[in-house]
């Protein structure tokens, strides 16, 4: 899930996004209880249906998730299978495994291809329907098992 500042969100700045991918829209651009609540959805239904495996979802001290009572009960209603675990305040900058292995290379490689963006463009600033052209391949460079892995 991608969350944009705005009201409405146009089709086609789903060009070139990453398969399953989906856009929202909020005031501020942030995530919110309403969004999370959505994505939390989308969560449980990639779940295999047939497969006992416990599951731990870490998140975060955010607000859209720790204080989202909907959020926690649908996930404690849908299944026993998950778990869900925050980190302590102010540590997950060293604790959270996706910041320490996946997103540090998504943002070294988001780098590298905003920056081949810019001199193509002439520095253009990255609007809505280009951003998904620069973050794919970022994201297909960065979204190996070992990076998952290695955060652990």
């Amino acid at each position: 899930m991608a969350v944009f500042k705005g009201k409405r969100c146009k089709p086609q700045w789903l060009d070139n996004a990453p398969a399953n991918t989906i856009v929202r829209m909020s005031d501020n651009g942030w995530i919110n209880s309403e969004l999370f609540l959505e994505w939390g959805k989308m969560f449980l239904n990639q779940l295999p249906k047939d497969d006992n495996t416990p599951h731990l979802l870490l998140l975060d001290r955010h607000g859209s998730h720790t204080f989202n009572l909907q959020f926690l009960n649908m996930i404690k209603q849908h299944s026993l299978r998950v778990e869900v675990w925050c980190f302590p305040p102010h540590s997950t900058h060293r604790l959270q495994p996706a910041d320490v292995s996946l997103f540090r290379s998504l943002k070294h490689n988001w780098n590298e291809s905003g920056l081949a963006a810019a001199r193509d463009t002439g520095r253009k600033k990255l609007g809505k329907m280009d951003f998904f052209k620069v973050f794919t391949p970022a994201w297909n460079k960065s979204k190996t098992v070992e990076n998952a892995q290695s955060g652990f």
